[in-house]
């Protein structure tokens, strides 16, 4: 009933060896030092980086804090909105369609995603929450080169 990845890993526990998990965590704080990163380098941004800033915010803010259950999910739509709106800003025509297909299986899995981890004791609303906000991350990191490749083209010759 959450979405959260403590949770998540808490069901792994017994199928997984704690080493594992530990090694799981160690990825995952590397991922949140990246994400810190990548938003403090977003708040001067263009506008589509500061937008993907918010959706990665979004996103990772269900995947990180302690305990997020399954209903709190619905923040993603606002995720995938500021995601597609940011692309769509970027004219990024790929990209968008890879959003668009990770959003259809996002929906999909959460209709059936409380049954699933009932039956098999794995939510995979989570791993596909993980999924988006990774991607997320790599559009966002885009967006930000993109502004300083923007401002080393505009800065004057010394």
């Amino acid at each position: 009933m959450y979405v959260d990845l403590y949770s998540f890993s808490s069901s792994l526990v017994r199928w997984v060896p704690k080493s594992t998990i530990l090694i799981f965590f160690c990825a995952v704080t590397l991922v949140g030092l990246w994400l810190a990163v990548l938003l403090w380098k977003a708040a001067n941004g263009s506008r589509p980086a500061q937008t993907l800033a918010w959706a990665n915010a979004l996103t990772w803010t269900l995947l990180l804090n302690a305990y997020v259950p399954i209903y709190d999910s619905i923040l993603v739509v606002i995720a995938i909105v500021l995601t597609l709106g940011a692309l769509t800003e970027l004219g990024l025509i790929a990209q968008t369609v890879w959003t668009i297909l990770l959003t259809m299986l996002v929906f999909a899995v959460s209709w059936k995603t409380v049954a699933i981890a009932e039956k098999h004791g794995i939510q995979l609303l989570t791993i596909l929450l993980l999924f988006l906000g990774i991607w997320q991350l790599l559009l966002l990191r885009y967006a930000t080169r993109q502004d300083l490749c923007t401002k080393m083209m505009a800065a004057p010759d010394l």
